[in-house]
């Protein structure tokens, strides 16, 4: 297991052992809890709400929680044999009641609600504690989605839906910022990564092809990459149905593949403690450079990683958590002709009509698909630029809303559009070009015109 700071830890499981998350308590709190008066219990019932009787389980809770500030009393087995009432009719609960210390008051936990018979089952972990406020405090971190992208760009909105989230069974929309809670499921299209944020503890990027559910996380299927902050106290924890990886202050990705019935952990930063589920092998570390394939009850295979396979998990961090600040770091408007991208010099003239309701990016590039000249063209506007150099081009533009000075991308409604048409702007003779066309259809226009893809408007 973890070091001893880990005692302090926080389990919330649910039934079947489906789910877990753990962190640890703030040193800071946990010092106020120790501080606070002890947990004195009174009363714990198995199964109160399918008919067993009151207290049934009083005297177990007494000698594992009395006496302490905070009480992690997991279910087990012989608990639930003994003492679950009608088990194939009722979903059984647990109840407990306590006291702090001499306080009068008396406080109640229960687990929760369950439709589906037998209710609780061996393994859920109950928490409670003195002052009752501080199990609060100390619950595992929500998430938010920080980020929806497509390839090497931000997503747009329409394309949101490539992210599917379920809740209770059903879909939910996919909104940035929207806050997902413990149990909603994750699931990535082929093509789309998911950023999940964590305040103050850490940021998952799922992979293309994904399935996690909420907690810290657990990972049913494909990959996700953790970055666990460095200011994080507290154990980040990635469940798989095989093994548990907890970590701080690092990187590392998790892959499942149930079809071969395997997990593999690849550490890039830190270190990460392996807990395997069945007690088939000891706890392992795994340290950055290694990684570790698990399978079922076999003893796992720790092996030097690749260093492209450490390179490649911190790049694909680093490029989702770019791509999500090109969203918050959008910058101030632009300006209608502004320059963005201007190789050379020369005596030419662009001008160019943007009748459509969206501004636009325009791109002009060289035999080599190189852009040499780039500017902005606001919505029904029209822009001049002067000073442009001789040379054959191709042009190409975007249109959309909600402009990125940090990645040269819009946001909402981006598309793109191209012509094969080569412009040519020769030397010969020092002649001066001015070049005049428009963004939009007019009647008589001589430019063809064709859809591009978005990947390849970006790509310089």
């Amino acid at each position: 297991m973890l070091a001893d700071w880990r005692l302090n830890a926080i389990v919330t499981a649910f039934a079947g052992s489906a789910l877990i998350a753990a962190i640890a308590a703030p040193p800071g709190l946990a010092k106020q809890v120790e501080g606070s008066a002890d947990i004195r219990v009174t009363s714990a019932t198995f199964g109160g709400n399918c008919g067993a009787p009151e207290g049934n389980l009083t005297w177990p809770l007494v000698q594992a929680c009395d006496g302490r500030s905070l009480c992690r009393y997991q279910v087990g087995e012989e608990t639930v044999e003994a003492l679950a009432a009608d088990p194939e009719q009722c979903a059984n609960r647990l109840t407990v009641q306590w006291r702090c210390g001499n306080r009068p008051a008396t406080f109640e936990a229960a687990s929760p609600a369950r439709a589906t018979p037998p209710g609780i089952q061996a393994g859920y972990v109950l928490l409670f504690g003195c002052p009752p406020e501080a199990v609060d405090e100390l619950r595992p971190p929500k998430a938010t989605l920080r980020s929806v992208q497509k390839a090497n760009r931000p997503a747009l909105p329409r394309e949101f839906d490539a992210v599917r989230i379920l809740r209770d069974g059903a879909r939910i929309p996919t909104e940035l910022g929207m806050t997902l809670r413990v149990g909603d499921e994750i699931s990535t299209a082929d093509d789309t990564v998911a950023l999940l944020y964590y305040p103050d503890a850490a940021q998952v990027t799922v992979k293309p092809g994904s399935r996690v559910r909420v907690s810290s996380l657990l990972v049913e299927l494909g990959s996700v990459i953790v970055d666990v902050f460095d200011t994080f106290v507290g154990v980040f924890e990635v469940k798989t149905v095989y093994v548990t990886a907890g970590a701080r202050g690092t990187v590392f990705e998790v892959t499942v593949d149930p079809s071969a019935g395997r997990a593999t952990v690849s550490v890039a930063e830190g270190f990460v403690e392996l807990d395997p589920h069945t007690g088939a092998w000891d706890d392992l570390l795994v340290k950055a450079g290694e990684t570790v394939v698990i399978e079922a009850e076999e003893e796992p295979l720790l092996e030097i990683a690749a260093r492209p396979v450490i390179e490649t998990i911190v790049q694909s961090a680093d490029r989702a958590d770019q791509l999500a600040y090109c969203r918050e770091r959008a910058g101030d408007p632009m300006a209608n002709g502004e320059v963005l991208t201007k190789v050379g010099a020369g005596p030419n003239i662009i001008e160019v009509n943007n009748g459509n309701d969206r501004d636009a990016l325009v791109k002009f590039k060289d035999q080599s698909a190189t852009t040499v000249l780039s500017f902005y063209v606001q919505a029904r506007r029209k822009a001049r630029i002067e000073n442009v150099p001789h040379g054959n081009f191709t042009v190409s533009w975007a249109t959309g809303r909600q402009f990125s000075r940090e990645c040269n991308l819009f946001l909402e409604d981006m598309s793109a559009s191209t012509s094969q048409e080569v412009m040519r702007m020769s030397s010969a003779g020092g002649q001066r070009w001015t070049v005049r066309f428009t963004l939009h259809r007019v009647e008589g226009g001589t430019m063809p015109v064709d859809d591009l893809p978005l990947d390849d408007f970006l790509r310089d």
